[in-house]
């Protein structure tokens, strides 16, 4: 989910960015979620 999101918003030039090794590196530790991802997980607490 978190490629989709960014892929909109990342510079063409560095898309290289987004495939799995280079994201893992850079975003792994920062990942983008969806709105629909808090609301589902609000109802789970």
């Amino acid at each position: 989910m978190d490629v989709l999101l960014r892929v909109s918003e990342h510079p063409a030039s560095q898309v290289q960015d987004l495939t799995p090794r280079c994201w893992k590196q850079q975003f792994a530790d920062k990942p983008l979620r969806s709105d629909l991802f808090a609301d589902v997980n609000d109802g789970l607490e």
